[in-house]
């Protein structure tokens, strides 16, 4: 009755564990739990990891190997109506964030799928018409260059780092474009950062 096992993380462990909060997605157990659903429990998941940017953007195959249902639900709107819907309906009713989505799609075929995470009651506003739209809507650049990378790239990735990028990125579109419109320079800006990162890795 006296005996025991004594155990300790080899030195090399350290500098993953010192990271846990980092490296891996927290949140707490009385909004995931109740989520009825195992789609909306992987959704919730997912859409925790990259809440911090408030945007998530996947192809649909990725959406559906994640979720486990390639070999269910043929074309995308059964997906869409029995999966998507439904864990974006359960997820605002019983968690701390809510979704809203694009389906991008290449002729008529769903092809990638863009998440927009909201916290609490904050709402992304609606879209306008487009022939309300007097002009090109602003870019938000760095939430569309981060949209594009992993997770594992964004960890590796510091906020000094990031902004040097953007920086010098904006520096070039300012070079390249420098009569143009916000709008204009801001989409030059993206392309010159995903250059930039490109050369980078």
């Amino acid at each position: 009755d006296d005996a025991y096992i004594r155990a300790k993380f080899n030195d090399s462990m350290e500098p993953f564990l010192l990271q846990l909060k980092k490296r891996f997605t927290m949140y707490e157990a009385g909004y995931f739990l109740p989520l009825g659903s195992k789609h909306s429990m992987r959704i919730y998941e997912l859409l925790k990891m990259r809440e911090d940017i408030s945007i998530l953007r996947m192809t649909v195959e990725e959406l559906r190997d994640i979720l486990g249902v390639t070999d269910s639900y043929e074309y995308f709107s059964q997906l869409k109506a029995h999966v998507i819907e439904n864990a974006r309906k359960e997820i605002r009713e019983k968690t701390d964030i809510h979704f809203t989505y694009d389906v991008e799609r290449e002729g008529r075929t769903a092809k990638r799928i863009k998440f927009f995470i909201h916290q609490g009651e904050e709402e992304r506003p609606e879209k306008p018409k487009m022939e309300d739209r007097t002009e090109a809507p602003n870019i938000d650049v760095m939430d569309v260059f981060l949209s594009d990378l992993t997770q594992e790239q964004i960890d590796a990735l510091s906020q000094e780092r990031l902004d040097k990028l953007h920086e010098r990125a904006a520096q070039q579109a300012e070079q390249e474009v420098p009569n143009r419109s916000k709008s204009v320079k801001q989409s030059v800006t993206l392309q010159r950062m995903k250059t930039l990162w490109d050369n980078l890795q």
